[in-house]
């Protein structure tokens, strides 16, 4: 993982403080050529200790549960921040937890594929079938910084 992040920009600060910690933010959609661009951008690490973190954690959970984007993930860049953090659903844990990556590298993946559903909240009104591997290995870290790696079997 990367040991020298580059700062959150102003422009990013400003946008995650703009409203509390419970109130969502605007989705970025492929309908809108400014938000497209946004969204096709190469996204940067964080620094997993920046206080900003939890912020902007805490704005991304309220948007991927908030009933107008109701979603089971959402990704940083999603929400106008081209960044390497997202929320997601774990369908293979007890009680469906959300949980947030910051940093995740996917190190290996399986050549066995699976073929189903996929959404987008970014994409409206649009569901299609994709291939994805069954097994990933992941390294990441969580909202405490702490670094983990991770061997994530589904969905």
């Amino acid at each position: 993982m990367n040991a020298a992040y580059e700062k959150l920009t102003k422009e990013e600060i400003n946008l995650i403080k703009a409203k509390s910690a419970q109130t969502p933010m605007r989705v970025l959609l492929t309908t809108s050529s400014a938000d497209t661009k946004v969204l096709q951008s190469i996204s940067k690490d964080i620094d997993p200790k920046d206080p900003m973190i939890k912020l902007l954690a805490d704005r991304m959970f309220a948007t991927v549960q908030d009933e107008k984007s109701k979603g089971v993930g959402i990704a940083a860049p999603q929400i106008g921040i081209n960044r390497n953090a997202f929320w997601v659903q774990r369908f293979d844990k007890e009680g469906q937890p959300f949980e947030f990556y910051i940093n995740p590298n996917i190190t290996w993946y399986s050549s066995i594929l699976r073929y189903g559903r996929e959404g987008c909240l970014s994409i409206p009104e649009e569901f299609g079938k994709v291939h994805r591997s069954l097994v990933i290995q992941l390294n990441y870290f969580d909202l405490e910084g702490n670094q983990f790696e991770e061997i994530i079997e589904g969905f």
